[in-house]
């Protein structure tokens, strides 16, 4: 299994051999990579690789030498044009039932060890995808944060990387 959305060489000596090839498409490939190729501030060695990796990358969905495409939305099976070879499988993102009972125990160990019970703030961290993706901007999730701000009672600060910006967004 590959993950990480580049397939790479290995894919072609494993489907040789007749070993199953299923890659796991995370992110959006297509616009990361092109994002990546008009970045103008990135070195051209940096850009060389996107265009060799998009390109690489093209082909092989194309050509579908890969078993089984794993993407975590249908959007994404869109966009790289694997649709219509029928061999995808959605894998949305989930959590295991184990990972939320770690999860409950470590935020009550927190919640114990640094008394966030009595904090005066709360902090959220979220961050932007360097591709120009459809998703949300900037603009959207500060204005989803003002209003999240509204509805609770503790002051909430609110930091957004923005790696297009180059920097951080606080919003306090």
């Amino acid at each position: 299994m590959y993950f990480g959305s580049i397939v790479g060489l290995g894919h072609v000596i494993d489907n040789l051999r007749k070993v199953p090839v299923t890659v796991f498409i995370s992110g959006h490939p297509i616009y990361e990579f092109n994002s990546a190729l008009r970045d103008t501030a990135l070195s051209i060695k940096t850009r060389t690789g996107a265009l060799l990796n998009l390109s690489y990358n093209r082909l092989t969905y194309l050509t579908d030498i890969v078993d089984l495409w794993i993407c975590h939305t249908l959007t994404v099976c869109e966009e790289i044009g694997v649709i219509e070879h029928g061999n995808y499988a959605l894998l949305k993102q989930f959590v295991l039932p184990s990972e939320v009972n770690y999860y409950g125990r470590l935020v009550e160990s927190a919640m114990n060890s640094t008394n966030a019970k009595n904090n005066k703030h709360v902090q959220v961290f979220s961050y932007l995808s360097y591709a120009n993706l459809p998703g949300l901007k900037l603009d959207s999730l500060i204005r989803i944060f003002n209003h999240v701000r509204r509805l609770v009672t503790k002051d909430v600060r609110f930091i957004i990387e923005d790696p297009k910006a180059r920097g951080v967004t606080r919003n306090k």
